[in-house]
């Protein structure tokens, strides 16, 4: 289980090689065998027994804002993975090939954004069209991925940028305008987020975000040297990378909220021209967010749970680098 502490004032100690969570709902004992994760995300008391535990059974503890970004993480002190992995990685970062794999991660997102629109078409009846138009232009235009491109590495690059940037604006126009009414949104925004289901997405990526960077972590890769994205100081860029076409698993969840309700007035606040989550919005996609990442689905011809999958590809793309760095150049 992850688990999330909420609420402002809560303690997380150790009794008995247990964790002890200590809220205004009351207290319960976990077994750290049964725990993932620690997540905080409200001002919280944490004793260095709780924090030992959890290095003990190697469960990283993430500390959160209130979007739903991760700010900081205690990990155990060793680094997962071998130094080949690392090395492999800075060899390949930059180069064609890293451009390549991107370039295939942005084909796999495309699909998704275009399966989304289909799927949410279905269940539009007579104003399906609305969203099957824009569906196809997204298949259309991802066919560009598949172009071959000249021009220099960082020309290319910029290219397959600006290929994404018009995807993206074409997948998000159509779903901002065919959500219930008062879920509907012109545009994406992020910082600040000016409506609920801007919001709400945030939040969500920055949970993605956290599992990303776990993933590439205990496959033994560092989140902060892109493959594609630009190096930023003190940003995982890998992450960006790495979560680019996981990032329709998010869009489902907060479009699934907004169809069934779910994310009432109570859910989110507006202040200083930036519309947030309150601590019961993000209790009700915290919630829902973990339901959505256990659920199974087919990956490489088994049955895996969404979270499964990102360890299986962080470890797929540590396996890719080696071997690319060990291919021969021409």
């Amino acid at each position: 289980m992850d688990l999330f502490i909420n609420s402002y004032g809560g303690r997380l100690t150790q009794a008995k090689k247990q964790f002890r969570v200590k809220t205004d709902a009351g207290s319960q004992r976990v077994s750290a065998a049964h725990v993932r994760s620690i997540c905080f995300t409200q001002a919280c008391l944490v004793s260095t027994d709780a924090i030992k535990l959890a290095m003990q059974h190697e469960i990283p503890m993430v500390v959160v804002s209130r979007t739903g970004k991760p700010l900081g993480r205690w990990w155990p002190g060793r680094f997962a993975g071998n130094s080949a992995v690392r090395r492999a990685q800075f060899r390949v970062a930059g180069q064609a090939a890293a451009l390549g794999w991107m370039q295939g991660e942005l084909v796999r997102k495309a699909r998704a954004q275009q399966r989304l629109l289909d799927k949410l078409a279905r269940r539009k009846g007579k104003r399906a069209e609305r969203l099957q138009g824009p569906a196809t232009q997204i298949g259309m235009l991802a066919q560009g991925y598949e172009t071959p491109r000249t021009g220099t590495l960082a020309e290319q690059a910029a290219s397959l940028r600006g290929l994404e940037g018009n995807i993206s604006q074409t997948y998000f126009q159509a779903l901002g305008s065919n959500l219930p009414k008062a879920y509907r949104f012109p545009a994406r925004s992020r910082k600040p987020a000016l409506d609920p289901f801007n919001a709400t997405l945030n939040y969500l990526y920055g949970m993605l975000y956290r599992q990303a960077e776990t993933a590439l972590i205990l496959a033994g890769l560092d989140p902060y040297v892109p493959l594609f994205h630009r190096e930023q100081a003190q940003r995982p860029a890998l992450c960006f990378d790495f979560i680019e076409a996981y990032r329709p698993w998010a869009d489902w969840v907060a479009v699934q909220m907004c169809l069934q309700k779910k994310l009432g007035p109570e859910a989110t606040i507006q202040e200083k021209g930036e519309v947030r989550l309150t601590d019961a919005g993000r209790k009700t996609l915290i919630l829902a967010f973990q339901a959505y990442m256990e659920a199974k689905v087919s990956y490489r011809q088994q049955k895996r749970r969404r979270r499964e999958v990102l360890l299986d590809a962080g470890r797929e793309l540590a396996g890719w680098l080696l071997s690319e760095s060990e291919a021969p150049t021409s």
